[in-house]
């Protein structure tokens, strides 16, 4: 097996981990497309994708709940919002989403990757080859945002982050501030990713 290749069978040990220790969770980007698409993680993934509220994220629980589990937490100043793990050949990124006003977001790539409200205020339980895993409560809307109208679609190659329809290039100084500038409210609002404020 090569290094970086997400395994079906490590995300399931992984997500009863989380859930036993009552950590909430959902399966992001291309984890969720390949399992709810394809119901099987895709073959040219390089990670496994999940998610977190920042509101309820603690972050000694989860080190404690992965290293269970033999993982081990890197330290990457590039991504904010996100917390990586590895062992072995396997990576894991939790991703750290904000709510603000009616909608969710998260830093990456020096911008922000934002999603509609009704996707994620709550989470529901999705069944892939009878196991069972937390995916946003509206999974093809989440995936449009993330990889537009045609996410049923496979494509094995696409350009990051421009290829994301939800992604918001990030030009001031406000990164640090979790704080959108009304400017990139603006346009979300015209993309259709986000209602009116």
């Amino acid at each position: 097996m090569r290094v970086g290749i997400p395994n079906y069978e490590e995300l399931v040990k992984i997500t009863k981990q989380l859930t036993k220790h009552k950590i909430n969770y959902w399966l992001d980007a291309g984890t969720l497309l390949g399992i709810y698409r394809n119901q099987s993680l895709l073959s040219y993934d390089s990670d496994i994708d999940l998610g977190i509220y920042l509101d309820k994220f603690n972050f000694n629980k989860l080190n404690k709940c992965m290293h269970l589990i033999s993982y081990s937490h890197i330290l990457k100043k590039s991504h904010v919002d996100k917390i990586k793990f590895i062992k072995e050949f396997y990576k894991i990124d939790f991703f750290l989403f904000h709510k603000q006003d009616n909608y969710y977001y998260h830093e990456a790539w020096n911008g922000f990757f934002v999603f509609r409200q009704s996707c994620l205020d709550t989470l529901k339980k999705y069944k892939c080859n009878n196991d069972d895993f937390y995916i946003p409560n509206n999974p093809e809307l989440y995936l449009e945002d993330l990889y537009g109208t045609d996410w049923k679609i496979p494509k094995i190659k696409m350009a990051k982050p421009q290829g994301y329809h939800n992604f918001i290039i990030h030009t001031s100084i406000t990164l640090k501030t979790h704080q959108l500038t009304p400017e990139r409210i603006q346009y979300a609002q015209k993309m259709g990713w986000i209602k009116n404020i």
